[in-house]
């Protein structure tokens, strides 16, 4: 069986073990017929099509019309598998869940682009930016000391251009990748802390009083997790873990300082979850609980606690990522309710 049909018939098998989605069931179309699964954006091929159209079969049980759309309103968790890491206990189960880098090869439209993007400005942006550069860069020399600040310059564009490698299995992408990678391993301190110096201690910034900068660290905990996701290094596991024993031992008033962390901690939250359900440590939980309770509050009925753009992309759903711990309903629903706030004011 291929690679490329693994991907497809596990995701499909999660779906049914896993999921456990109760009452409706999406279906297959009948006008999806066999010779159009290979116009999809990844490529099957003839017999792993075949063996696709079997599974689906399986999995979605019920036949419909020719004219029917099955529109699914409420993903149910119904039990928890193996097939990938999920939710450990006490974490809710999801639903839904991301597939490992690699997982899916692109084809069609969505390689053009992809391959675009390599050829454009993620692929090269290295030989242009000021701030991407690897032997003096805060972020890929040792306890941060570099004279390159890169702030969270490097970490949003390492998180996209490692998973691009993944994607188009570039040889050259993930070769460069890793090398900042194991670049910013290097900037560990031996409390936890990484990253750059400048930002553990921020005293130019009333907003900080001299607490870290723990934002930055939320997109480049993405590149981390991907490369582990996709590598297995357990290097990354240990960094990730010693750092978040050093947050764990910051007061909670640091979860509250700074403008960017401030609003933006849920993402750091979900690192943090994804830690555990590695790991299985229960101080895990008990950080995110604390990070959740300090930030920025999103979950206040009919307002939001900062109107810039990025900052609401990056924090209106921080309730309902809470909700896998909390288990409380009001969190659930205030991704879609601070969404409609939106919405409601701007179309």
């Amino acid at each position: 069986m291929s690679k490329r049909f693994n991907g497809i018939g596990q995701a499909c098998e999660r779906q049914t073990e896993d999921v456990g989605v109760r009452g409706r069931r999406p279906h297959l179309h009948p006008a999806l017929a066999l010779s159009r699964l290979n116009r999809l954006p990844f490529r099957l091929g003839g017999l792993a099509s075949v063996i696709v159209l079997f599974v689906m079969a399986v999995c979605l049980s019920t036949p419909v019309r020719g004219d029917t759309v099955t529109t699914l309103t409420n993903l149910q968790a119904g039990g928890r598998g193996t097939l990938y890491a999920g939710n450990l206990a006490p974490l809710q189960p999801s639903p839904l869940m991301r597939l490992p880098p690699a997982s899916i090869q692109p084809q069609g439209w969505l390689l053009t682009m992809l391959q675009t993007q390599r050829s454009g400005l993620n692929g090269r942006l290295e030989e242009i930016s000021p701030w991407l550069k690897f032997d003096t860069s805060d972020w890929t020399t040792p306890n941060g000391s570099g004279s390159t600040q890169g702030w969270e310059r490097v970490p949003y564009w390492l998180r996209g251009y490692i998973d691009l490698g993944y994607c188009l299995q570039d040889p050259a992408v993930i070769s460069n990748a890793t090398r900042w990678v194991r670049g910013v391993m290097t900037s560990q301190r031996t409390n936890g802390y990484f990253g750059p110096a400048a930002l553990y201690s921020v005293t130019n910034d009333a907003a900080f009083n001299g607490a870290p900068d723990l934002w930055p660290k939320m997109p480049m905990l993405d590149a981390l997790r991907s490369y582990y996701e996709y590598t297995a290094d357990t290097n990354a596991l240990a960094l990730m873990r010693s750092y978040c024993q050093w947050e764990n031992s910051l007061p909670a008033s640091t979860f509250a300082a700074g403008y960017w962390p401030l609003v933006r901690m849920g993402d750091n939250i979900e690192s943090v979850y994804w830690l555990y359900n590695r790991l299985g440590e229960s101080w895990l939980l008990d950080l995110a609980a604390r990070m959740y309770a300090n930030m920025a509050r999103w979950d206040t009925a009919g307002t939001l606690p900062n109107w810039h753009n990025v900052n609401i992309a990056e924090g209106f759903r921080a309730p309902t990522v809470y909700w896998q711990q909390s288990a409380n309903p009001s969190h659930l629903q205030f991704a879609e309710a601070n969404y409609q706030v939106v919405q409601g004011l701007y179309g």
